[in-house]
């Protein structure tokens, strides 16, 4: 793969993402979707990435699941995102010891990849959040090799949940545009892929869920003693939020999947 760098500093302008607040950093650590690491593992094997692939990573955020595949697949790895500010930090992160990776800034519609480059392309907890989901699937065709695949993990809403839960304002928990399982399914067909496979993954959103209801506890009695500047009722509606959520998780309406899409050969 060309050497992206220039292409990224000329994209300098690019407002910054949600993922580039600090707050939602220090809530959600450098893994924002449940399952982590480990989940990005089995997306990766289901998706067959392999030594010698090139996989585009679309919504990178500051580097995490780029440098993962590149070091542990062997792969050749760039990750898209539209803040210049988490590709900045990306690059930053980054070593020689992380295999071939590459950051650019660009947008989940209009990458800086050519047609027909890429063997896969990842969308962890992002496809939820764009508010053009068909326009992001019809780039991700567009880059893809005939053949290659698509991996998306993301929040799915197969039920009733409080309209609260809905609110823009949580982007970052990619609650306010999931779709239902069968919503991204019809997606991803009527796109043009060819839907493989798809699988709950309801533990590990509990498994979040939980995880940031222990930070934003933590938070609030930092912020209450004056050593984190989050106001204190910002994170109360937090909490509020997450218990909706978890009720939510318990009652199947609110989940987690992995979905597999092939460009036709």
């Amino acid at each position: 793969m060309e050497n992206l760098v220039e292409q990224t500093k000329a994209l300098g302008g690019c407002c910054g993402g949600v993922y580039s607040y600090d707050a939602v950093r220090l809530i959600l650590g450098d893994a924002w979707h449940p399952g982590g690491l480990e989940m990005t593992g089995r997306l990766a094997s289901k998706l067959g990435i392999g030594p010698g692939d090139h996989v585009l990573d679309v919504a990178c955020g500051i580097g995490t699941t780029a440098r993962y595949l590149a070091l542990n697949f062997r792969c050749a790895v760039i990750g898209v995102d539209r803040s210049f500010q988490n590709v900045g930090e990306a690059v930053r992160r980054s070593s020689v010891s992380d295999g071939e990776v590459e950051f650019a800034a660009g947008e989940s519609s209009n990458t800086p990849l050519a047609d027909g480059s890429a063997d896969a392309v990842i969308m962890e907890c992002v496809l939820s959040s764009f508010n053009d989901k068909r326009r992001a699937i019809a780039e991700a065709i567009r880059v893809l090799k005939p053949g290659g695949k698509l991996g998306v993990s993301d929040v799915v809403v197969d039920g009733e949940i409080p309209g609260a839960l809905r609110s823009p304002s949580l982007q970052a928990f990619c609650v306010s545009g999931a779709l239902s399982t069968a919503g991204y399914r019809e997606l991803f067909r009527t796109s043009g892929l060819e839907n493989l496979m798809h699988e709950g993954e309801t533990e590990e959103a509990m498994e979040f869920v939980e995880g940031i209801r222990k930070k934003v506890f933590v938070a609030q009695l930092l912020a209450g003693v004056g050593k984190l500047p989050v106001a204190s009722d910002q994170l109360k509606e937090a909490s509020r939020l997450l218990s909706m959520a978890k009720r939510s998780i318990q009652e199947r309406a609110l989940g987690y999947a992995l979905f597999i899409a092939r460009k036709p050969r």
